[in-house]
């Protein structure tokens, strides 16, 4: 398996709003028109990307990763759109680098086959429950993750590793998406796949499944739960024993504001509360 292209590290979902904003048509158009410009050819002024203008092919970027944000296509096109408005005044330049932003597209146009099978699998492992399929495509799955796990058995699940699911796809580590969140990506996805697998099992096969969740724990046993034997406790100062208890009792004071408990106080007259303030 080769390096894995950029547009794997999308979800289904997220490849669905990537080719709804390029459509096929326009794309191939697009790609026509720069192939000649790699052979030395002159831009035609009815390309699709010379008649937006250069403000134009920058906006049009701009509006397509703000269709994935967050993800790596979307700061690739992001970082490729900063060439395009520096060399504007260049439009052969401008409107190849435009192209080589859209090149994920094309990748995505190439596999819709295999995207719509990644979709249908996403319903048989919900087991036609819409809302465990609304949970699945909420998850924004890669689809490298999706195509390792495709079609695995759930005993199978219960026993590969996130490690060995990245080892497996042969996934590159891309600016801000270092190997520990491939790794996380990995877990992410075996974990719903497991709960989906619990959630739409049989009884028979629920058991298999529950026993080997048990071998997996029995695994961690020697495993030591706490820390403490190695923790050292800092001494505290007590009181003797029983100080507590021979202590004056506290007793709480009433709510309100704090009256003399005697009606009379030496040497003064009678002094009573009345809305809150003592009057004689």
């Amino acid at each position: 398996m080769g390096k894995v292209r950029i547009s794997k590290y999308l979800s289904i979902q997220q490849a669905k709003q990537l080719i709804a904003a390029v459509p096929e048509s326009d794309y191939g158009a697009i790609g026509e028109g720069v192939d000649a410009l790699r052979y030395g050819g002159v831009l035609d002024n009815a390309h699709p990307l010379a008649e937006l203008g250069a403000q134009g092919r920058i906006d049009f970027l701009r509006a397509v990763a703000a269709r994935i944000p967050g993800t790596p296509v979307a700061a690739h096109i992001a970082r490729l759109t900063v060439q395009v408005a520096m060399l504007a005044d260049k439009p052969e330049v401008s409107c190849l680098l435009a192209y080589y932003a859209l090149c994920p597209v094309e990748d995505l146009w190439r596999e819709t086959v295999e995207i719509t099978d990644l979709d249908l699998e996403q319903a048989v492992r919900s087991h036609g429950h819409p809302h465990r399929l609304r949970m699945l495509r909420a998850a924004n799955v890669p689809l490298w993750a999706l195509e390792e796990l495709q079609g695995m058995p759930a005993e199978a699940l219960w026993a590969i590793t996130p490690e060995t699911v990245v080892d497996l796809a042969e996934v590159s580590e891309l600016p801000g998406l270092g190997l520990d969140e491939l790794i996380a990506q990995a877990a992410g996805t075996l974990r719903l796949l497991r709960v989906l697998s619990l959630l739409g099992a049989g009884s028979s096969h629920l058991i298999e499944l529950l026993q080997l969740l048990d071998l997996g724990n029995d695994e961690t046993e020697e495993v030591p739960a706490s820390p403490i034997i190695d923790v050292q406790v800092p001494v505290r100062v007590c009181g003797p024993p029983g100080a507590l208890v021979l202590a004056e009792p506290r007793v709480p004071r009433a709510p309100g504001r704090a009256v003399p408990r005697r009606p009379t106080v030496e040497g003064r007259d009678r002094l009573r509360p009345r809305g809150g303030r003592l009057i004689a």
